[in-house]
């Protein structure tokens, strides 16, 4: 879009139509903008939640230690092949496996609890009674940043 000199006279010899016209690619041209607006946004938000998954705030770097209950349960997910569906009961022993479970006598009901809530969450998605994958997007968040079947 060109705009033209800012001339009283020349204003004044410019039929309506050629008003109509740069108005007309002024909306068109600031509706571009917001489309994109909010698509930057989304991304954003997706990086940032992908940061806030695998980077620990206070190190750049991270620990088990460091993350939640949920985003463990991400990790070993993300360990397994995209098309694997898992149980409860195999993602608790995966936890496990890797010293990740919570240190609590009620480990096991809190790792379902929050599998149940990921669920509602559109997190992991249930694939068939009792078996959950992750969502799309979190894979996508992973592949980004890792080589498939890296978890560091």
């Amino acid at each position: 879009m060109t705009i033209p000199p800012m001339n009283p006279k020349h204003l004044r010899n410019l039929p309506k139509d050629a008003y109509e016209g740069m108005i007309s690619d002024i909306k068109e041209e600031r509706q571009q903008l917001a489309r994109k607006d909010a698509e930057l946004a989304r991304e954003q938000m997706w990086w940032e939640e992908g940061m806030r998954i695998f980077i620990a705030p206070e190190s750049g770097e991270w620990t088990p230690s460091t993350r939640t209950l949920r985003e463990r349960i991400v990790l070993v997910l993300l360990d397994g092949h995209r098309d694997r569906a898992w149980r409860p009961v195999e993602i608790i022993e995966a936890l496990e496996a890797r010293g990740w479970l919570p240190d609590a006598p009620s480990a096991a009901q809190m790792t379902r609890n929050r599998i149940g809530s990921m669920v509602a969450k559109g997190e992991l998605i249930k694939d068939a009674l009792g078996q959950y994958s992750l969502a799309p997007d979190i894979w996508n968040t992973h592949l980004l940043r890792h080589e498939p079947g890296e978890v560091s």
